[in-house]
């Protein structure tokens, strides 16, 4: 019979080979992703390729259970029992606990998202200084202008006057006004975040995956053990 740490090990094994198959089979992270490609919140890339922007956390299906700040032991396994007379070990309960830490949008995008996942992220975002405000919408505005977009802005006479790309003057000007309608209304919102809401689901089907696999693979194996032992 196998020793109380190699029951534990073979338990965590379980246990991640069942939550980062149902994981993968949700496909959460690439429904966030396609869901953002859909709804063209793609100017600068970034959200869109959260492997090096870090926008999506995790950064893929497959990566929900590797460490990181907000929680660096993701899988713990706790097994319980009594020692047999013969010195080894019978399992009688398991207790599994499984901490995701932080999952969801990384702050900076957190603002753009109907329905984001709740998390330790502040929303404040849009709160920081005007400057800083006026130089990422200005940019906005850059990356949105290669891809094809127009805009414009107001001259001294009242003129609305299409906006050519590397214009720094007028493009300030242009942002002026979207920075007054985000201060007043906030940034429009879309619900490009929603696969989020599959997280709790995904998890008990990886839990009754577990509780199969841990009794016919651990209890009962013991148990069978243990009866021949003593028979």
């Amino acid at each position: 019979m196998a020793s109380l740490k190699q029951i534990q090990n073979n338990v965590k094994t379980i246990v991640v080979f069942a939550v980062v198959k149902q994981f993968q089979k949700a496909a959460i992270i690439e429904s966030v992703i396609q869901s953002v490609k859909a709804n063209d919140l793609i100017a600068t890339g970034q959200l869109a390729s959260p492997q090096t922007s870090g926008s999506i956390i995790p950064s893929a299906d497959d990566r929900w259970l590797v460490p990181r700040k907000s929680a660096k032991k993701i899988v713990s396994v706790r097994v319980y029992g009594s020692r047999l007379s013969s010195g080894e070990f019978f399992p009688s309960s398991i207790k599994i606990k499984i901490n995701l830490g932080d999952y969801g949008l990384a702050p900076k995008y957190k603002d753009l998202a109907l329905n984001a996942p709740k998390g330790p992220y502040i929303s404040n975002y849009f709160k920081r200084e005007q400057g800083d405000i006026i130089d990422r919408i200005e940019q906005w505005i850059e990356d949105k202008m290669d891809r094809g977009y127009s805009f414009y802005y107001t001259d001294r006479k009242g003129n609305n006057v299409p906006l050519k790309q590397g214009d720094k003057i007028n493009t300030t000007r242009a942002a002026f006004p979207i920075m007054r309608k985000i201060s007043k209304k906030g940034p429009d919102k879309v619900d490009f975040a929603r696969a989020f809401n599959k997280v709790e689901a995904t998890l008990q089907k990886a839990s009754d995956k577990i509780e199969e696999a841990t009794y016919f693979d651990v209890i009962s194996p013991a148990l069978r053990k243990s009866i021949e032992t003593i028979f």
